[in-house]
């Protein structure tokens, strides 16, 4: 029996405003939005990119809640950098544009390159041919000189045998597209006349090059990835249209750039094989680039999104989120940890 002096026990009551056990298990949590940018789950590493902005309703608290761990993650405001917000803003901004404006110089540099070596390689068939034509032509005249002064009688005038020292070194060196051709015997000869010899321009190409299918298209591979992972805001499907100016940019240099003089009256036998060919060795390879390109540029991001994969932890890859998001698709899951 208690005594009726003795102080009684109120009930507890709830504050105003607030919700008990029951009512906050009857209140369900309010969705407010989205996750646009890339958030880290604490816990597990998962990228939070596309999940639920929820008010939780027992302290009306603006959280997410982890897909892959069930954990919440508070949705947090950053402190600004005041005025410097902006400047780094725009600095960024001009270091992401001076990045890709040079990789569209790095992209013309190397099809243009490219090119002309593909275009030099398939001139070794006619730079042979015409080593070996000069070399012919100076052996007779070496035979002509000794020929001459055999027949010489004692006390005659002869003259300078044609063959000089230049000629001689010349004779010493094997007769192939990387022989040394006299400019000065090259230009007393007919070079459309030789390459009519072997069928025309494309005929008088080196099957040989057909080796550098695979270098190209691996070159043209590797454009095309780089371009999807630059421009993640541009589909996929559209990327080869990024490629498609910068490889026309390189034709055009290749059409309108000339080729270098010879040196000191001296050109290697491949280099006076390219010019007098013309262009014909090298759109094949420009063209091939180009197609290898547009479809670097459709399974660029695939390729790197698996090399990630492999190589990165779940935690390190959501600083490659925009990989995953700007295709639609899901942040990969952790390979360990709880699922729900």
């Amino acid at each position: 029996m208690i005594p009726e002096h003795a102080p009684r026990s109120m009930p507890e009551t709830q504050p105003a405003g607030s919700a008990g056990p029951a009512a906050t298990a009857r209140c369900p949590e309010d969705r407010l939005g989205l996750i646009v940018g890339d958030r880290v789950c604490a816990a597990c590493g998962f990228n939070l990119h596309g999940q639920t902005i929820v008010r939780e309703p027992h302290y009306a608290m603006l959280l997410v809640r982890c897909p892959e761990c069930g954990r919440a993650a508070a949705v947090q405001e950053y402190p600004l950098l005041g005025r410097w917000a902006n400047r780094w803003a725009a600095i960024i901004a001009l270091a992401w544009l001076a990045v890709v404006l040079g990789a569209g110089v790095g992209t013309i540099a190397a099809m243009w390159g490219a090119t002309i070596g593909s275009a030099r390689y398939a001139s070794f068939r006619l730079g042979a041919r015409i080593a070996e034509r000069q070399r012919e032509f100076l052996l007779e005249q070496e035979a002509k000189a000794r020929q001459t002064l055999e027949n010489a009688t004692p006390g005659s005038v002869v003259g300078a045998p044609p063959l000089n020292r230049n000629n001689a070194w010349v004779l010493q060196q094997e007769p192939g597209p990387e022989a040394w051709i006299e400019e000065k015997w090259w230009k007393s000869q007919d070079g459309a006349a030789l390459v009519a010899e072997l069928g025309g321009p494309f005929a008088a190409l080196d099957p040989a090059a057909v080796r550098l299918v695979v270098p190209l298209a691996l070159l043209g591979l590797a454009i095309g990835i780089v371009w999807s992972c630059l421009l993640p805001h541009v589909p996929r499907r559209r990327c080869g249209l990024v490629v498609l100016p910068l490889g026309t940019l390189a034709g055009l240099l290749y059409a309108l750039v000339p080729d270098p003089d010879s040196s000191r009256g001296m050109s290697q036998a491949a280099d006076v094989a390219a010019s007098v060919i013309g262009r014909a060795g090298g759109w094949p390879a420009m063209g091939w680039i180009a197609m290898s390109a547009a479809a670097g540029s459709l399974v660029g991001r695939p390729i790197v999104r698996l090399a990630l994969r492999l190589l990165l932890p779940p935690r390190l890859r959501a600083s490659f989120g925009i990989l995953w998001s700007c295709d639609g698709l899901p942040m990969p899951r952790p390979a360990l940890g709880p699922r729900r």
